[in-house]
């Protein structure tokens, strides 16, 4: 068993660091996930494109792709959370925009090191609703579904929209 732990968080989270530091102390790798810094900080993306699923996690001073997540034995979801920046929006957009980045992150979680043991499974909090999770099961079940991109992050969209030269709904 892979000896990797990732520990969903949010920055100044002190029992998620002490955690850590046992866990190092202990021969296992921790990686901290401040989930917080999502989706001003941090840029999120999952492709499903031709036969390949990649996820990708940018954030400040880290990157987190498909390999390594796939590499982690463990996943304690200890505080998930993110910041939204309400005061940029105009307030007739607030629960819509809570409501899709609550929709992306739970889905997201649901991708995220399926075949890891949880602590606090994400699973047990998935809408049915999820499109990332359709997305990924109709793959897995080897329906054709057209090239799809879910993403925070404005470069990834062009990288896309050029690929596809410009022709994507």
């Amino acid at each position: 068993m892979s000896r990797k732990v990732l520990i969903l968080t949010e920055a100044g989270d002190i029992h998620a660091y002490a955690v850590a530091e046992a866990l190092r102390r202990k021969g296992a790798e921790p990686i901290l996930w401040h989930t917080s810094d999502f989706p001003t900080q941090s840029f999120e993306s999952v492709l499903f494109e031709a036969v390949q699923e990649q996820i990708q996690i940018n954030a400040p001073g880290w990157t987190l792709r498909k390999a390594d997540l796939d590499a982690v034995g463990t996943v304690w979801r200890r505080r998930p959370s993110q910041a939204l920046p309400l005061q940029l929006l105009h307030p007739a957009d607030h629960r819509f925009v809570e409501a899709e980045c609550n929709t992306f992150r739970r889905s997201l979680f649901d991708l995220v090191a399926g075949h890891a043991f949880w602590v606090n499974p994400v699973a047990a909090a998935i809408a049915v609703g999820s499109k990332l999770t359709q997305q990924h099961w109709a793959r897995e079940c080897g329906f054709k579904v057209p090239a799809t991109l879910f993403s925070n992050d404005p470069a990834e969209i062009r990288k896309f929209l050029e690929r596809h030269g410009g022709q994507i709904v």
